[in-house]
C-alpha cells in the first residue's frame, strides 16, 4: 500500500494537476476504416475542445500495457546495422503542441516544425541527448531510428526509415518505468 501511495504521489515532472488523460481503443474485430477511426477522434476532440475551462487538446501514442516501445538509434549518416547502434531509446509520437500543455519545457531548440517543414523532425530527452552527442549541441544533429528484434503489435506505427532532424530538447520526465529507466526518449 505504501509503494502504490508514493507512486501515486510522486514528481512526474510535468503539470498533471490539470491533464485529464483519455485513451481510445478500437476492438480489432471492427472493420473500422482508417478515415472513419479518425473522424470519431477528431468529434471527440471538437467536444472535449467545447468543454468550458479546456484550454488545449493534444495527442500522444501511450505506451500499450506490457508494450516497452524501445528503437536502436544510429546517428548522422550511418547506415542501420547492428554494430553502428549508438544507444537503444524509448520512443513516442507526439503533436507538435504536447510539452506545453502537460508543463515541459524545452530546454533547448523549438518543440515543432515551422509550416513549411516537411521533413520528419524528433525531440530529444536531456538524458538521450546527453547520452547521444555528449560533447555536441543536438540541435541540428540527425538519427534514424530502428525497431528490427523489437516486439511491436500489428498494426503499430513504427519509426524505422526516414532520418529525423532534432529540432529540441526536452527536460527529463518520468516516463512509464517508475525507476526512471526510459529517461532516454525520442
Amino acid at each position: 500500500v505504501r509503494s502504490a501511495i508514493q507512486a501515486l504521489t510522486m514528481d512526474t515532472r510535468y503539470d498533471a494537476d490539470r491533464v485529464v488523460g483519455v485513451t481510445v481503443q478500437f476492438p480489432e474485430e471492427r472493420n473500422d476504416t482508417a478515415e472513419s477511426r479518425t473522424a470519431l477522434v477528431n468529434d471527440l476532440r471538437g467536444r472535449f475542445a467545447s468543454v468550458p475551462g479546456v484550454t488545449a487538446i493534444t495527442s500522444a501514442r501511450a505506451p500499450s500495457d506490457n508494450l516497452d516501445r524501445r528503437a536502436a538509434v544510429w546517428l548522422t549518416g550511418q547506415e542501420p546495422a547492428e554494430r553502428n547502434a549508438h544507444a537503444t531509446v524509448h520512443y513516442t509520437w507526439v503533436e507538435s503542441n504536447y510539452f506545453h500543455p502537460l508543463g515541459i519545457p524545452l530546454i533547448k531548440g523549438r518543440g515543432s516544425a515551422a509550416p513549411v517543414e516537411q521533413a520528419p523532425i524528433a525531440i530529444v530527452s536531456e538524458a538521450a541527448a546527453r547520452r547521444l552527442w555528449p560533447t555536441r549541441d543536438p540541435i541540428g544533429q540527425t538519427l534514424r531510428l530502428g525497431t528490427a528484434g523489437q516486439f511491436h503489435t500489428a498494426n503499430e506505427l513504427l519509426p524505422d526509415g526516414p532520418t529525423r532532424q532534432v529540432i529540441g530538447v526536452a527536460r527529463d520526465g518520468r516516463g512509464v518505468s517508475l525507476d526512471r529507466s526510459d529517461s532516454q526518449q525520442v
